[in-house]
Formats: C-alpha cells, structure tokens, sequence
C-alpha cells in the first residue's frame, strides 16, 4: 500500500479489536451466510472508520499515472548511458521513459515512440534482433517523426538479415525504397546515406548471408500420460475422481501409472502476480521479461512480455483493476478472489445460481464433466466452519472492501452505491467475493520457478531454489489430497501447471499432493501444527502413522550431536566426545567462520574464504552428524571456492560428500538429490573426468526427467544433455 495512505491489514487488525470489545463480533460469528456477513458489515459501517480510505478514493484514480515529464527525463538518462556504450543501464532508463509516456499525447510530443526508438537501438547493439523488431514495429506505428522512422526502418532490415529472415528483408527493401524516392524533400546527404545502407544489405542477402535467430521459443507443453480424461478434462485418462465422506472428492489411479507419467496439465482459472515480481515478469503469463518488456498503456507500472499479453489482460482484468493497484497489493492472497470474478464476469455470476448441476458430487457439470470452470472453482470447500471468529471477520471486511471497488470504478449496474442499502446484486457479488476469499486459504496455489543464486557470477557450483512468483487457483490440482510423503510433483511452464507423479502408482490407489509439509523437510510435529492451523485437518498419511509408531517405540536416547543411540545420558558421548559446553563453543565458532567465508567469498577474496570454511568444515564435522544441514552447506560453499579455482578435485571431494545427505534427507529420486548430481557434474564435466561425468549425468537426467518430463525444454536437462553429447564426443576424440 502505498505510504501516503495506509496499510488495509492494519486497519482490519484495528477494527476486529474494536469489534471484540463492543461484542460486534460475538453477533458476527452467528450469521450463518455470506450474505448476511457482507450486509452486517455494511450495516454497521466498518469500513467508514478507516480514516485514510477516502483520502485514497479521491486520490487514486490520479496515481500511477503517465508522465511525460518524466518520460522526457528518464529518456535523456538512457540516452547518456547510450553514449558510454551501457546499453543495458540504457534500456533499463528507455523503458521507464516507456512506462510513463503517454500514448494519448502522441500528436503533442512522441515520448512514447522516442522511448521506443531509443531503446530498439540499445537492443540492436546487444544483439537483440527479435526485441529490437518489436519495439520499431511499436515506435513506427506511434506517431514516430519521419527522419527517426527512415533510421528505424533500416534498423528493421537489419534485424531482419541478423535473423536469417531473407524474404521479408527483401520485401522490406523494396517498401523503402518506394518510400524513399516519394520523398523528394529528404536532404540529399541524409538520401545519399539511406541509400548506401540499402545498397550494403542487398550485397548481404546476395550473398546468402543469414544470422542465428534470438530469443526464447515457446516450450509445447506435454501431453498427458494415455490422453485426457473424458470427465476430468485437464486430467490423464489414467486417474478418475471418488468421492467418499471421510476423504471427499479425491483422484485414483484408474490403471498402473509410471513414475515421470504426466497426470495433469491445467492453466489457471485465475491468478495475480506477486507484487516483488511486478517488475521482472509478465503481469500475465508470468514469464520472466525480456530487456524489452511492455507496458500498460494506461498506468506507470504494469509490465508485460508481449503486445497480446497486455491486451488480454486489459480485456480480462486490469482495466478495472488498473487503478487500484496500491490498495489490491495491500489486501494479499484476497486480490485473487476479486480477479476470479473478473474472469468469470457479472453477467454470468447474476445468473450462476441458475446452472443446472448433473451429480452430487460438486463441481460437475452436465456430462458429467469437470472442468477449468467458474462451477469447479465456486464448488471448492471454504471451510467457514472451521474458521476463527476474528478470521471470517477480516475475510469480510477485505470481501466488503473489493465490493467498494466494483462499486466505485462501475463494474455494477444501475450506478450501484454503498451510501444507501445493498441492492440484490451487490449482495450477490458481495457474498461471491468472500466464498473465493475463504476458498484461497486451503486451495490457492504457489506458481514458482526456479532461481539460481550464484556469488561473484561464476556458475560452476549453482545454488539452486524454488521462488514464489504469482498465486493462482487450480481446479483440477485441487482435487489431490495431501500426503506428506507425496505421489507427484508439480512444475510450471510460464502459468501452465503440469503435474507428474513420482513414484509408480498401482491401480486402485490414491494419488496425492503434498500441501507444503513434506516429511523429508520438516518434523511431525511440525507438519501436523502446519495442516491443522491452515488446512483444518490432522494428517494420518503413511508417513505421519510410521512416524508417530516409531517415536512411541524409540525411546533409546540419542547423542544430540551424532545422533548415536546411548544407553544412558552420559556427560559425554563416547563416539564424538561431545558434551555440551565444547559443543555450543564450537557452533558459535563454526557459525562465525561461515559468515566470514561468505564475506569474503562476495569480495571475491577465494583464499581467505577457503580457509573460513575449511575451518568452518571441519568445527562442524567434529560436532555434528555428516548429514546435517549445517555442515552440508558448509561444504558446499567449499567446494563452490575451489571450483572458483580450478581445483575441482577438492570441490568433488565435499559435493560426494553431501550426495550420500541429500538422498537420506530427501529420497533416492527428490529433485533436491538431482541438484546436487547436477552440480558434481559440472565440477567432474570441468575437470575431464569422463567416466565419473557420465555417471553421474545419466543419474541426474534419471531424475529431472521423472520430475520435468523428457521433452519439456527444462534447462537443467537440457544443459545435461548438452554435457553429456561433449563428453561422448571428447572420448571418441581421445580414443582414436
């Protein structure tokens, strides 16, 4: 939220400790509807004790707006970058010229079209043929004045010779050169020069000259495992719903399915990006964005991968949302259920209550058949029953708050108004907005993708970790219950969840998810505290029912540092000789070590980080069991400094070590162990260790591909693949 205005979940925190006093909520928490919530909180005008509210109605539909003041200003910082040949510290000030240029004020200054030009010209230097041919294509129909636009069309011939595009290049040509000789007032010099450049491209067509294309190509997403499902329609034909009253709707394995099997393939019914991925992703497919993104054409902060991306969302979503995008940041995982209703539109939800339903069992329609539909989605459970009093409260009060924007940027009918009562249809929306609020808490999903941490930009030894980029709702994926010791893994192609199981599933059994704790990551108490305060259920998977039987008969005390089961407690463990003065000593020292290698190591000091963690190693070896967490990081720092050096025997050496931790913590087949295989064959693959690399390539490709699938364009697997063709061709060459 913006800092001139206020924070909503401070405000809601605010008023549900003013309800509890005065024993509103205690009357709240007995309306058994959404509707009569939403009404007793307009009733009592909750929200017009939010003293900054209307400050922010008067004021936001002027925020975020364009500026071409500044689009002036940050252009000229581009173009001073341009100069010194900084071409990306040029693009990126291009762009938020872009961003703030307005597209209406074409005919009085061409800021828009400058920016576009400018930035075309920093891509062009960097090779960026494909971008670089969507921003003149931009710039030339945006009211580009006539000498930039001759330089930009040469600039797109260009580009299109770079990309081996040699028809169209031709054709190009020919128009410029018709342009040009209508234009009998253009300088001779300024014509002389145009016409050399045009001269010196046909020579490069002549000569068959063509460049490699650039840019990403669309990944074809995989097609499920036996075809889809005839009920299930994103579903494999090989799984098919139940349903039963203990477990509710829940997904089977119709016939044997195989590890790496995809099973679900499904686009979001709905989903928002996450406010710290505004500016580095699509705002609507949610790839990450090229050097040349584009903007809304309205505001000064959405940014989008290509000129349909931002035209679809503007027809779906953001032009009513446009606006209001400080207050939505403000209201969290709830902005998701606004967007939902903008999806599924007013007409349709005034008259949803209308649809017919062909079973009992929820959400299938008329077939029956279940789809990536409003019905799958209304029909999720909300778990209002088991929600706290103060929670259904402030889930209302957000419910009422996105109603106040529906109502006050037109969205409703019939010039619809808060001052007076609910009418029926802001009741209904009103109602429909908090159903999708209290359906998130259990059935939101995390769309994700995986990030590379790396220190002083090397890339032999990559830290790999999944980062949270947008929140989306998954009909279909909503459907597997949860284990902790799960059936499949899910992965993401732009907003595409594909789902693929992980181990072999027998006819007959279920298939799970897993909801966040996974017994390979977290302990039982843990995971059980996790389920039940989010999903309101206490966990009796296998894994949780052997845990709970093996606490109950393991009662050998351990040593707390080696995890050696002792008879008795003694005062130091006779296996490492631990006792715990020398062990808390050492851990504080140990931990010191640890920073001061990554201090170093980021000022690019390798030695001296080689000695912290070497030292940092061998304290945490003499006090911890070698498959701990600690320790583990620890040597992989390690062995990340010696590849950094070229020893990478050594960086071997730690990256084994921690292989044998990675398969007992998370399982022969987890991704975390493909990683970390991923990893040591970069360092064997570096140090021409042949045999060792194929080995451990093919045990790492084994993995990924349960994990991503074969042809799923996955760089890890493409990059093994890629190491593995080298090493076979280098053998053949030693060989002979």
């Amino acid at each position: 939220m913006a800092s001139n205005f206020g924070n909503w979940q401070c405000a809601i925190d605010n008023l549900t400790t003013t309800a509890k006093s005065d024993g509103c909520l205690k009357s709240f928490f007995n309306l058994d509807n959404n509707y009569k919530r939403i009404a007793f909180i307009h009733k009592k005008n909750f929200i017009n004790d939010v003293a900054w509210l209307p400050l922010y109605w008067d004021n936001c539909h002027s925020m975020l707006r364009k500026s071409t003041e500044k689009a002036v200003r940050y252009r000229d910082d581009g173009n001073k970058y341009f100069q010194k040949k900084q071409y990306k510290s040029a693009i990126q000030c291009y762009t938020k010229s872009i961003q703030h240029a307005s597209t209406a004020e074409l005919q009085q200054n061409q800021a828009f079209a400058l920016g576009l030009g400018n930035r075309s010209a920093a891509l062009f230097y960097l090779k960026q043929y494909q971008a670089c041919l969507g921003d003149i294509t931009m710039a030339l129909t945006s009211g580009c004045p006539c000498p930039t636009a001759d330089r930009l069309k040469i600039r797109k011939i260009h580009c299109l010779v770079n990309l081996g595009r040699g028809q169209e290049a031709q054709q190009a040509i020919r128009d410029f050169k018709k342009h040009l000789s209508g234009h009998t007032d253009t300088e001779k010099k300024v014509k002389d020069k145009l016409e050399d450049d045009i001269a010196s491209l046909e020579h490069q067509l002549s000569q068959n000259w063509l460049g490699e294309p650039d840019g990403q190509t669309d990944r074809q997403l995989p097609q499920l495992f036996q075809g889809p499902s005839e009920v299930i329609t994103q579903a494999s034909l090989a799984v098919e719903m139940k349903h039963t009253c203990s477990k509710g709707r829940h997904l089977v394995a119709k016939q044997a399915i195989p590890a790496g099997a995809t099973l679900i393939v499904e686009r979001p019914y709905a989903a928002v990006l996450l406010q710290d991925h505004l500016h580095s992703h699509c705002h609507n497919c949610f790839q990450t964005l090229s050097l040349a993104p584009i903007p809304c054409m309205e505001c000064c902060v959405m940014l989008y991968c290509s000129v349909e991306c931002r035209d679809t969302a503007w027809t779906m979503y953001h032009n009513i949302e446009c606006q209001y995008q400080d207050l939505l940041s403000s209201v969290g995982i709830a902005h998701l259920s606004l967007r939902i209703i903008l999806t599924a539109g007013l007409q349709f939800l005034l008259a949803f209550s209308d649809q017919d339903r062909d079973s009992v069992i929820r959400g299938l329609t008329v077939g029956p058949k279940y789809q990536r539909d409003y019905l799958a989605v209304h029909d999720l459970l909300t778990h209002e029953q088991d929600m706290e009093a103060e929670d259904l409260f402030q889930y209302s009060l957000t419910a009422y708050l996105l109603l106040r924007v529906l109502i006050d940027v037109g969205w409703l009918p019939d010039g619809a108004s808060l001052e007076d009562e609910l009418t029926d249809n802001m009741m209904c929306i009103g109602s429909f907005l908090l159903r999708h609020i209290l359906q998130l808490v259990c059935n939101a999903h995390a769309i994700s993708e995986l990030q590379v941490s790396q220190v002083a930009d090397s890339n032999l030894v990559d830290s790999k970790s999944q980062v949270r980029v947008a929140t989306a709702i998954y009909p279909t994926a909503s459907l597997i219950n949860h284990s902790c010791d799960p059936t499949i893994i899910a992965s993401f192609q732009r907003d595409t969840l594909v789902v693929r199981s992980v181990k072999d599933v027998a006819v007959g059994q279920e298939i799970f998810n897993c909801y966040g704790p996974h017994c390979k990551r977290m302990s039982l108490t843990d995971r059980q505290q996790a389920l039940s305060s989010q999903y309101f259920f206490h966990c009796q998977c296998q894994a949780c029912v052997q845990e709970e039987q093996s606490i109950q008969q393991d009662e050998v005390p351990q040593c707390p540092a080696c995890g050696v089961d002792q008879v008795s407690a003694p005062a130091q463990c006779p296996v490492c000789l631990h006792n715990s003065e020398t062990l808390a000593s050492d851990t504080k020292q140990a931990d010191r070590l640890f920073q001061q290698g990554l201090d170093r190591l980021q000022q690019m000091d390798i030695a001296g980080a080689i000695v912290s963690f070497s030292q940092c190693v061998e304290l945490r070896e003499r006090s911890m069991d070698r498959h701990q967490t600690p320790l583990c990081e620890a040597r992989d720092c390690l062995a990340r400094c010696h590849a950094m050096t070229g020893q990478f025997s050594l960086a071997s050496k730690y990256l084994e070590l921690n292989l044998s931790a990675s398969e007992l913590k998370y399982g022969d087949s987890s991704i975390e162990l493909g990683y970390e295989l991923q990893k040591l064959a970069q360092v064997f693959f570096n140090d021409k260790q042949v045999g060792k690399a194929l080995n451990v390539i093919d045990r790492a490709l084994g993995i990924l591909t349960i994990h991503f699938g074969k042809n799923s364009g996955n760089e890890d697997i493409e990059e093994l693949v890629q190491m593995k063709s080298c090493l076979i061709e280098y053998q053949a060459g030693t060989d002979t």
